[in-house]
């Protein structure tokens, strides 16, 4: 191999490296740094909800004036609805209730002990895991009868739930309550058995997550976390608490 031909192959091997990396960096932004900035959002957007919805309508009022219909109806009970999550309704700000569609707005859930603190939102496609929790379609909501499924990456938000403890507290805060759950179980099982999805006889929390934390690759088992409802706060109360 003559001299130009290895400095070639060389710079063609920095270059990939270089790549790689840049790969990396990336993949870290995405895992890492875009939830954060979501839960910041989020946090913000959840705690003045009044001083958004001020901002969102003096933007409608500005748009309205120059003759852009910023203004729109509220979604056909149908759209975007499949039979499965029949019935599972939620409430927007004026106090309206309308089906939940993918990547709606769901709650708050946080685990103390663990710091662990995210956003929950509707559905478990990559693009709402990505930057929050998923609600799983089809179980129940906080303050309804049954089941409560969350799911999130092992590797990113639900990282710490390796660490989960038996009777550890969970809250999870919606706009109109706070829900206090405690851990009764925890259990490892196959991705087959939705069982555990199943409404018990109290109302419930299930968190699920990929398992072992530390396998490389796509993780053959799930990591089930089950509390039970213990109290509920309604939102007036903790809202005029933390404005005190």
């Amino acid at each position: 191999m003559t001299k130009s031909r290895k400095n070639r192959v060389l710079r063609w091997f920095r270059l990939g490296l270089l790549l790689a990396g840049i790969g990396g960096v990336g993949a870290w932004a995405a895992s890492n740094f875009l939830p954060a900035v979501s839960e910041a959002w989020e946090d913000f957007n959840f705690d003045h909800p009044f001083l958004m919805d001020t901002a969102r309508d003096t933007v409608h009022w500005i748009g309205e004036r120059l003759g852009y219909p910023w203004r729109k109806s509220e979604p056909a009970a149908s759209e975007g609805f499949t039979p499965h999550t029949a019935g599972r309704n939620g409430t927007t700000r004026n106090g309206t209730t309308r089906p939940l569609t993918a990547n709606d707005f769901v709650g708050r859930l946080e685990i103390p002990r663990l710091r662990l603190r995210t956003t929950v939102r509707e559905g478990t496609g990559e693009g709402t895991l990505l930057l929050a929790a998923g609600h799983i379609p089809g179980t129940s909501l906080p303050g309804q009868r049954g089941n409560v499924a969350v799911a999130a990456h092992r590797d990113t938000l639900f990282r710490a739930l390796s660490h989960i403890q038996m009777n550890d507290l969970i809250t999870f805060k919606t706009r109109e309550a706070r829900y206090t759950y405690q851990v009764v179980s925890l259990d490892v099982v196959k991705p087959k058995d939705v069982g555990v999805l199943q409404p018990g006889r109290y109302p419930e929390l299930t968190l699920v997550t990929c398992y072992p934390f530390d396998y490389i690759g796509s993780a053959p088992d799930r990591f089930i976390v089950k509390a039970r409802q213990i109290s509920k706060t309604p939102a007036e109360a903790f809202q005029t608490a933390s404005a005190k």
